[in-house]
């Protein structure tokens, strides 16, 4: 059992460290020792994290529809900021991938903003 606590410690933890997106063009299954999507398109550059309840972060990501013109993306996954671990190492921004998300293709795009929602709940 993990405490309630513990739980929004986490959550928070996420919220706060995850903070960069890439979107990409591959969309084959998800690897658990992947540390990157398959084909890197670009850095996602607006993000916004909050918590909807105490252990459940939103992740919101917007892409302008111009950077990606005539494009299909197909996987999106959420990296970390630069920060210092627990054991005062800098871990420099984009090397921790905390999940990476594939999906039938969307797009071509020529304008406008693309907006993508990602829900993490702590258990």
């Amino acid at each position: 059992m993990i405490t309630d606590s513990t739980r929004q410690a986490i959550a928070t933890h996420l919220k706060d460290t995850y903070t960069k997106a890439r979107i990409g063009l591959g969309g084959n299954s998800t690897s658990p020792v992947a540390t990157n999507l398959d084909v890197p398109l670009s850095n996602v550059i607006a993000t916004v994290n909050s918590l909807s309840d105490l252990n459940v972060v939103d992740f919101k990501f917007t892409v302008a529809g111009s950077s990606i013109s005539g494009l299909t993306i197909r996987e999106i996954a959420i990296f970390n900021k630069t920060y210092d671990n627990s054991a005062g190492t800098t871990i420099a921004e984009y090397t921790e991938m905390l999940t990476r998300i594939n999906f039938e293709g969307i797009g071509p795009f020529s304008s406008g903003d693309v907006d993508f929602f990602v829900t993490i709940e702590v258990e």
